[in-house]
């Protein structure tokens, strides 16, 4: 039997991260089930989900990412999985929206209470800043999960009429497992 668990790895980027934690993972026998890394800032960030054989405890895990604490300078947080929440999902594809914009603040905010409003669960959002000062210098794209409740007409007129107060460009467009 295995006991999964949820990882984070945080800290200043540099080579060989990765290949550290994924080997202290694999010398304990846990099996990689979702990982979520990227660069912000020139911080590295990772939430990664394993699930650890019984041997592999989460404290001989914490002893052996002390070492790479101390030579990479990350900070590492284990803690077990009790279960999953049940979110209400419907059946049925997904959402990605995505904004475009000069970067200021309130947009992060003003798109995601919309989206909170209209029963659907944000699944993965980057917002990134792209070149110099332009007319389009801030992205940002949001997968959406549809909960029970959700329209997508209502969703999509709701944005429209937010890109217009706003004066964002926002596209919304259906999400199925071919585009990922």
């Amino acid at each position: 039997m295995s006991h999964p668990m949820i990882l984070t790895v945080l800290g200043p980027d540099r080579p060989a991260i990765l290949a550290g934690v994924t080997r202290t993972l694999f010398e304990a026998g846990a099996d990689i089930k979702d990982t979520s890394m990227c660069i912000l800032s020139g911080n590295f960030a990772m939430l990664m989900v394993a699930e650890l054989p019984d041997e592999a405890t989460q404290n001989t895990l914490r002893e052996s990412f002390a070492l790479l604490e101390a030579s990479l300078g990350l900070r590492f947080d284990i803690r077990k999985i009790e279960g999953a929440a049940d979110r209400n999902e419907e059946e049925g594809e997904g959402f990605l929206i995505t904004v475009m914009d000069a970067d200021r603040p309130g947009i992060v905010y003003r798109i995601t209470d919309l989206i909170a409003r209209s029963s659907a669960n944000i699944t993965d959002l980057k917002t990134r800043r792209v070149g110099k000062k332009t007319i389009h210098d801030y992205v940002m794209i949001l997968e959406l999960s549809p909960l029970v409740g959700f329209d997508s007409e209502k969703l999509e007129e709701d944005l429209k009429e937010l890109a217009s107060e706003m004066n964002l460009e926002i596209r919304m467009k259906s999400l199925d497992a071919a585009t990922l």
